[in-house]
């Protein structure tokens, strides 16, 4: 009878211990996941949540808002928000960020505008160019030829910009992509001042000013960006 009873006490030790682990598992899941750089049905879904509040975005992402925290920068920019969630490539491991615009204050605000990816290093001095030429290459192969003219202040990256920006001639780096209907992606390498970081932001001005307007945030005849018909 005793060697039953501690037989079955050994079980449902064992069976206890395995619980505890798959539970320790599955909480480190949730505190952390790894997503891919957005392409196709990920681009459209991410659309389909510009210009509206945050819980339709976080309904959108599958994230809740335990799953968010606030970044340094938001006492400068009210709204960032980091997820607990990171793109893994051979070379650089991207954070998540969502922009939700907000009055100056912080106290009012009017729907999710930006979509970030970045890389801040981890220590002083990192070699920033390397992975982010890296990244480059894969936003080459993901999203094709960059369209720099997107963006006013832009060139076309070339092989001495990269050379420039190993050799610390040049401080900051920059290409664009329509990479969907209404996203644009920005690839920002940034070497100087408070915040070194590799950027990739999304976003999608005609369409965040549509859904202004249509939500009365905006008076049309402020938002020349307007997308007639769009909803």
């Amino acid at each position: 009878m005793k060697k039953n009873t501690r037989k079955n006490l050994r079980q449902l030790l064992t069976l206890c211990l395995c619980g505890f682990f798959l539970l320790l598992a599955t909480g480190c899941q949730a505190q952390e996941a790894d997503i891919s750089l957005p392409t196709g049905e990920e681009l459209e879904a991410l659309e389909s949540a510009v210009g509206y509040e945050l819980d339709t975005l976080l309904d959108t992402l599958g994230l809740s808002e335990e799953d968010l925290t606030e970044p340094d920068l938001a006492d400068l920019v009210p709204g960032l928000r980091d997820t607990n969630r990171y793109v893994e490539l051979d070379t650089i491991r991207l954070r998540e960020r969502i922009q939700i615009n907000s009055d100056p204050a912080g106290t009012e605000y009017y729907g999710f505008s930006q979509y970030y990816l970045l890389y801040y290093p981890e220590k002083e001095g990192e070699d920033l160019v390397a992975p982010a030429r890296a990244l480059y290459d894969t936003l080459l192969e993901t999203y094709g030829t960059p369209q720099s003219s997107i963006q006013d202040n832009m060139e076309p990256v070339t092989e001495e910009d990269w050379e420039k920006l190993s050799s610390g001639d040049e401080t900051n780096l920059g290409d664009s992509w329509q990479v969907d209907e209404y996203t644009v992606l920005n690839f920002y390498v940034v070497l100087d001042g408070s915040y070194r970081r590799i950027e990739l932001r999304y976003e999608w001005p005609e369409l965040y000013e549509t859904r202004m307007v249509n939500q009365g945030y905006l008076a049309r005849e402020d938002a020349p960006l307007y997308l007639e018909g769009v909803e």
